[in-house]
């Protein structure tokens, strides 16, 4: 039969009272509800099991089985936020990871109760470096960036290899009188000239093309 849920400090359990809420705090104890009430009546008080001073503010539903759980995802609430750090704030990647390893080592401590003041100690160092890191990175951002230069059109010349194109006057004045425009032509949006500019390129093109001659073999 499963253990029934009891509050360590009034003795409460769901057995004799169904609705009755477990809480946790950093500290991993549980208290019911109710007990939370009235020893935290003014906002904050000594856990009556470790003594630690602790926030009512900071009591949460207690969600997991495993106290340890409960504790390990508390400190990580209360620390993690002022910790996180992006790659990019590093010089490397092996600076970052060893980052990383340190907050891991460091929840780790606090979660097993070992080294607790010298943990503690180490976190809010670190902290203040991502607080800083963090003003650091935000000016970054608040700069006004350089204008990029405009762009520039540049027309583009086309090398057909061979005589230069009529200008386009010339096809009008020359060429356009003799070609009549047909009412597909003009539906599509095409001017009579188009089909004339296109011919005079095909026509144009690689006149002056030359294949490179390959050396001339002994005896030819």
């Amino acid at each position: 039969m499963d253990e029934i849920e009891t509050c360590p400090h009034c003795k409460t359990s769901k057995y004799n009272k169904p609705n009755m809420k477990l809480m946790i705090n950093i500290c991993a104890h549980v208290l019911c509800e109710t007990c939370v009430e009235q020893l935290f009546y003014r906002g904050s008080g000594q856990c009556p099991k470790c003594k630690r001073l602790l926030k009512k503010s900071e009591f949460r539903d207690k969600i997991y089985e495993d106290t340890y759980i409960e504790k390990e995802v508390a400190i990580r609430k209360k620390y993690y936020k002022d910790l996180i750090r992006s790659e990019n704030e590093f010089p490397s990647l092996r600076e970052f990871n060893d980052y990383l390893e340190t907050v891991e080592t460091l929840i780790f401590n606090l979660a097993n109760e070992l080294d607790e003041e010298q943990s503690l100690k180490k976190i809010e160092e670190l902290k203040k470096e991502a607080k800083e890191s963090a003003k650091n990175r935000s000016r970054i951002i608040m700069e006004p960036k350089k204008e990029n230069q405009l762009y520039e059109y540049t027309p583009y010349t086309f090398y057909h290899h061979g005589p230069n194109m009529p200008s386009m006057t010339e096809i009008l004045q020359n060429y356009s009188l003799n070609m009549g425009s047909n009412s597909y032509n003009l539906a599509c949006g095409f001017p009579p000239y188009v089909p004339i500019q296109r011919f005079l390129n095909d026509s144009f093109a690689d006149l002056y093309f030359t294949v490179r001659s390959y050396p001339a073999l002994d005896g030819q």
